[in-house]
């Protein structure tokens, strides 16, 4: 992709009616799951600009963490300000990221 890409994307997938349905698709799977759960370990693989990362932070705010890959430097850096933990990585590569 090119970057005026990932940039709207960045501004976008906070808000844009897709991302939200997935999340919400994704948190009910996650709380029937794992409950109330907050020390999970997770690994976004392919987090592109962030926006997953910060939404699953909710179940890694109590010893646990939130760690998000993706090949794509661009994407990277406009999920820095907000994301945290985001690296540029293959996922074969996950065991180098403990």
């Amino acid at each position: 992709m090119e970057r005026e890409e990932y940039e709207v994307l960045a501004q976008t997938e906070h808000s844009h009616w897709w991302h939200g349905g997935m999340r919400a698709l994704a948190l009910a799977v996650l709380d029937r799951t794992y409950g109330q759960r907050r020390d999970l370990h997770i690994l976004d693989a392919g987090s592109g600009t962030g926006g997953n990362v910060r939404f699953l932070r909710r179940y890694a705010s109590a010893g646990g963490r939130v760690i998000g890959i993706d090949l794509e430097a661009m994407a990277l850096q406009l999920a820095a300000p907000h994301a945290g933990r985001c690296t540029n990585a293959w996922l074969g590569a996950a065991p180098a990221l403990r």
